[in-house]
This record gives structure tokens, sequence and C-alpha cells, in this order.
């Protein structure tokens, strides 16, 4: 997994890429904390790059989206993959999440 984040019109975008899985979920939430943690830009995150999603990763993601919108922010997912962006829709994330999925 490679994680990079950048600051892009406003927003903090991280861009992720590999496998969110339970092997790798700590490095990602420890990635994403200074990310949510930044009151002046939007958080985003790109997961053009990411090939599989299992329940570790998504429990990143929805504990991302909790602290997001603690501080009245929403948690954006851009760029993602048709077989992710099937696993967000089946797990419920898009009725509470912004997901944008790969043109």
């Amino acid at each position: 997994m490679h994680i990079g984040a950048v600051r892009s019109d406003g927003a903090s975008v991280v861009r992720v890429s590999g496998r969110l899985d339970a092997a790798h979920a700590q490095a990602f939430a420890e990635a994403l904390l200074p990310v949510l943690a930044d009151l002046s830009a939007a958080p985003v995150l790109d997961l053009s790059g990411v090939e599989y999603i299992s329940s570790g990763g998504l429990r990143v993601l929805l504990q991302a989206a909790k602290q997001a919108q603690a501080r009245g922010a929403q948690l954006t997912l851009t760029q993602v993959p048709a077989a992710v962006y099937s696993v967000l829709a089946l797990s419920g994330f898009c009725t509470f999440m912004a997901i944008r999925a790969q043109d």
C-alpha cells in the first residue's frame, strides 16, 4: 500500500494505492489523522489506485467519516474503482458518504 497527501484547491487530498486490508488498516488510519485534524481543508480520498478493500479498510473509512463529521466536514471519496465502489455500495457507505466512481 502507498499513501501520499497533497493540498489542492482548499482540500487535503490523500491518494491511496494497493490493498486496503487488515494488514494495512493501521498505517492507513495513521496517515489519515493529520488530514482529518486539518480544519482548514476538506478531507478527500483519491482511491484510484486501490485494487481491494476489506472490512479492515471499511472500518478505517467509517472512523474517518465520523471524525470528519465531528468537525463539521464531509469525507469525500473520489476516483473509486468499480470493484471497490461495489463493496462500498453493498456496505451502505453510499448512504452517508460522498463517493465518486471512476469514469
